[in-house]
């Protein structure tokens, strides 16, 4: 057994343990660290990647907005 699925049955035993003393809070947070230790390691770059091109969109249009003349913004 490699070293990640014993990492999500930590974290899914944790996580059960959570529903069952009602920790709805911690066992919605442990459902994404028990998501995200299933996930490959490459498409969590890829998944990085495209939320920092996202913030990278946003930002080129706040940049723009700021650069537009009063009274004209650029969408």
């Amino acid at each position: 057994m490699d070293s990640n699925r014993r990492l999500a049955d930590a974290v899914l035993a944790a996580f059960n343990q959570a529903c069952e003393q009602e920790r709805l809070d911690a066992a919605e947070l442990l459902l994404q660290v028990l998501e995200l230790v299933q996930t490959p390691p490459s498409a969590q770059v890829i998944e990085r990647r495209a939320r920092a091109a996202e913030g990278n969109d946003h930002a080129r249009e706040r940049l723009a907005g700021l650069r537009a003349p009063r009274g004209k913004s650029i969408h």
